[in-house]
């Protein structure tokens, strides 16, 4: 989250954003499996999650700031490099700058996915590790930015068009006019897709730098 010049050095934690919730000016994120929010434990230093795009807008703009476009993101994430990553190509180094699956402590079960967001079937996912870390530990990239890469997925302004960078400006893209339409029809999954980028903690390091709708 940034404003028009300055992006946040950390991803935003539970304790900033419950500041807002006290306000009276963001909702409540969700709660349970993977969940940060309603955890003491979790709060001071971990990062908020299981934030909605209208959530993230909320706590911008009760901040007196506003999410990135997307192009802001990619660029303060290059940290002026034009590499695969702002540390470079070589992958192995990843490590030092994310936390992701190879090293978040992630053990996957075939219906985690499934039963940790929908079907709530703990005893199949209560052990499964990984998770969120705290923010700031790994190492920042070249514009003093922490976590660009892994623990949370990072939303931004934009709306999701897998196909808007094929005829997009070259300076300064603004993101799509509208979403492309969910195909899904699970629950919280319904209307159009807004970009998320960086990955998370559950992710693979090909995944790390990625944008999904």
């Amino acid at each position: 989250m940034g404003s028009a010049k300055i992006m946040d050095r950390y991803e935003v934690t539970v304790v900033q954003y419950r500041k807002c919730a006290d306000a009276g000016k963001c909702s409540a994120p969700m709660t349970g499996i993977g969940c940060n929010w309603g955890n003491p434990e979790l709060e001071e230093t971990y990062p908020v999650n299981c934030v909605d795009w209208n959530q993230a807008d909320s706590y911008c703009k009760w901040a007196g700031k506003r999410l990135p476009t997307e192009a802001e993101w990619e660029k303060a994430a290059r940290g002026g490099a034009d590499t695969k990553y702002s540390f470079g190509d070589d992958e192995s180094a990843l490590g030092d700058y994310a936390w992701y699956s190879k090293n978040s402590g992630k053990r996957d079960h075939p219906l985690r996915f499934i039963a940790g967001r929908y079907l709530h079937f703990k005893k199949y996912v209560n052990s499964y590790g990984g998770l969120t870390h705290p923010v700031g530990e790994k190492k920042p990239n070249q514009f003093g930015l922490f976590d660009m890469y892994g623990n949370v997925w990072e939303w931004v302004l934009d709306w999701y068009d897998e196909n808007y960078y094929k005829n997009s400006p070259e300076k300064d893209p603004q993101g799509s006019s509208i979403g492309t339409k969910h195909s899904l029809t699970w629950p919280g999954w319904s209307g159009r897709k807004r970009v998320i980028r960086g990955g998370s903690w559950h992710h693979y390091r090909s995944n790390s730098s990625s944008r999904w709708g």
